[in-house]
């Protein structure tokens, strides 16, 4: 079933786009998602390794995060607030890894999160 929803189609659940390919978004959204990948991914590491207390969690947790963000990049290069919503499904899969490991997520998340872009933060 085709829909007029960009270059995406409708997947499997009814009204839900699939995700189009990397290789098949226009040369400028390629860039910009690289470009993104290679600025958040040390942030996005140090956070989740102050959540989760582990590198191969952490790196679960990121590599998860990025393919979220790489099936939904080009909704997301229409987004007000691009950034924040990537935060967001970091935030929630470090959740979802907490669930698994059945332990609820500890109280230091705003301190984490501080300390994670401290480093990326500029003075105006």
């Amino acid at each position: 079933m085709s829909s007029d929803m960009g270059q995406e189609e409708t997947g499997g659940a009814v009204g839900v786009p699939r995700a189009v390919p990397i290789d098949q978004w226009d040369m400028t959204a390629q860039m910009a998602y690289w470009g993104f990948h290679q600025r958040r991914r040390t942030d996005y590491m140090r956070y989740a390794y102050l959540q989760l207390g582990s590198d191969a969690d952490a790196e679960e947790a990121v590599d998860l995060t990025f393919d979220a963000v790489m099936d939904c990049w080009p909704r997301m290069l229409e987004m007000e607030n691009l950034e924040g919503y990537a935060w967001t499904i970091l935030k929630r899969r470090i959740i979802d890894m907490h669930r698994k490991r059945r332990r609820r997520p500890e109280l230091m998340e705003t301190a984490a999160f501080e300390a994670a872009v401290a480093d990326h933060v500029e003075d105006p």
